[in-house]
């Protein structure tokens, strides 16, 4: 057997690689026949070695040193399981220099980014779209705040009537807030309170001088 040959009688396979091996490099390789990988040598017989079971991959990126690269395949290849053809794939793309390991990295950290850039989106979307139903909703309960002052002005006096006026207008012309809305209903609901206060004045200085005429 030549020096770059060994073999492992008890999973019956047999190591050969084009240049010397390490002691390492030879047990890692051991270790994955006994867990049942199955290893390619995808550079050719140049000793680049890629060990995959079912739905694990494993990339050996030097000598022993040996990286799961199941999550960053998937992630590369857009897909949502690992199959015979996707290794198929991947072997091919690593021996024609289409990808590697630091391209995978490189890919995995641009789909995070996506993944980031996405979820903001979301959220301003979300966002966007919760702000328009709260313009919307504003908007209605200033218009319903002006009919309502409307509706009032024929039961208020001549000076009420003018203040109230002028808060239509500045109502109708500012912007559609919740603030805003909150400040003109309590402006509002003040010079009405007012007005009856005034009313209620009234009426009771009247009864007051009647009752001192019945006197």
């Amino acid at each position: 057997m030549a020096d770059n040959e060994f073999e492992y009688k008890a999973v019956g396979v047999r190591y050969t690689r084009s240049e010397s091996i390490t002691f390492q490099g030879k047990q890692n390789w051991i270790a994955y026949k006994k867990k049942g990988y199955q290893i390619k040598d995808w550079g050719g017989g140049s000793g680049n070695w890629i060990a995959y079971k079912k739905t694990k991959i494993e990339l050996e990126i030097d000598d022993g040193n040996w990286v799961d690269v199941t999550s960053l395949v998937r992630d590369y290849y857009q897909r949502q399981k690992i199959t015979k053809s996707l290794i198929d794939k991947f072997v091919q793309d690593l021996a024609s220099n289409n990808v590697n390991y630091e391209i995978l990295l490189k890919a995995q950290g641009n789909l995070e980014k996506k993944k980031q850039d996405d979820e903001r989106n979301k959220i301003a979307a979300e966002k966007a779209k919760k702000d328009a139903l709260n313009y919307e909703s504003t908007k209605q309960a200033l218009e319903k705040l002006v009919l309502n002052i409307e509706n009032v002005l024929p039961q208020v006096s001549a000076g009420t009537k003018e203040e109230l006026g002028q808060l239509i207008v500045e109502i109708k012309g500012s912007e559609v807030t919740a603030d805003n809305y909150s400040n003109y209903h309590r402006l509002a609901v003040s010079l009405i309170v007012k007005e009856r206060e005034r009313l209620t004045y009234l009426v009771i200085h009247y009864l007051d001088k009647t009752m001192c005429i019945i006197k």
